[in-house]
């Protein structure tokens, strides 16, 4: 290839690939330090919900992790001290448990370990004894969730990251990313879109119980992320005997 072509190939490809992941990188780096900021501040309320949105991003960057552990550990320290009934504290470990396994970074287990072997409340042992058996799973979301090939600028790295597991063909990850949407309480009109696609081509011949379990799901994000534009459907699909008993159980619960 002569340079001149090279060079026309770099300007028009090349380059522009560079840049965007230059973006994409400064985007990441905010990211983690907003999550950094919120899992350090003083608002104790909002800590299970930034654990919470840290499971679901799909993000195992080390330096985020880290302080999780800390929090976490701190906030077990705190509970072993005082009465260990504090509902709060509670909950806001169990939460910090999830999180720190969604990392997929085996480097937390022994903490997650120790946690399990010298917490005196039950539902924090049964949260870190389930989430130890998590690491691979989160591996496997993480590195489907972690790929920016295909994104592009009008959309956020989260909405992304949920189209890269609704994109995967994997059931089990594609229902992963409906029951994160319901979690968070909201979606991009993409995600939206996807899920209304899905539903209305699947929704009447399933495959099989996962398949069922899966379009619930899908039905139940609409309903939580956009009642109002997709009542009418969801209605429809209530009201459908076609439709298998299950979705449509789950379909009425969520109109009400």
């Amino acid at each position: 290839m002569k340079l001149s072509h090279l060079f026309i190939f770099f300007i028009f490809f090349v380059s522009p690939l560079a840049g965007l992941a230059k973006d994409i990188q400064s985007l990441l780096n905010l990211e983690i330090d907003s999550f950094i900021a919120e899992l350090k501040g003083e608002d104790n309320l909002a800590l299970s919900k930034a654990a919470n949105r840290i499971t679901g991003s799909g993000l195992s960057d080390e330096r985020l992790f880290d302080v999780a552990e800390q929090v976490l550990l701190e906030k077990h320290q705190a509970n072993m001290t005082v009465a260990q009934r504090d509902e709060q504290v509670i909950s806001e470990i169990v939460n910090l448990l999830r999180t720190l396994s969604s990392s997929g970074n085996t480097k937390y287990s022994p903490t997650i370990n120790k946690i399990m072997r010298e917490s005196g409340n039950r539902a924090i042992r049964n949260r870190a004894k389930h989430v130890l058996t998590k690491f691979s799973f989160y591996q496997k979301r993480n590195a489907l969730m972690q790929n920016m090939e295909g994104h592009v600028a009008t959309n956020s790295l989260h909405t992304t990251r949920l189209l890269n597991l609704l994109n995967s063909n994997d059931m089990i990850m594609q229902r992963f990313a409906a029951e994160e949407v319901v979690r968070d309480g909201a979606a991009e009109t993409v995600i939206q879109e996807w899920f209304y696609k899905a539903v209305e081509k699947d929704v009447r011949q399933p495959v099989d119980k996962l398949h069922i379990d899966t379009l619930a799901w899908y039905c139940k994000a609409l309903g939580t992320v956009n009642k109002s534009e997709y009542k009418e459907f969801l209605s429809s699909i209530a009201d459908d005997r076609n439709v298998h008993r299950k979705i449509r159980r789950h379909v009425k619960k969520i109109l009400g």
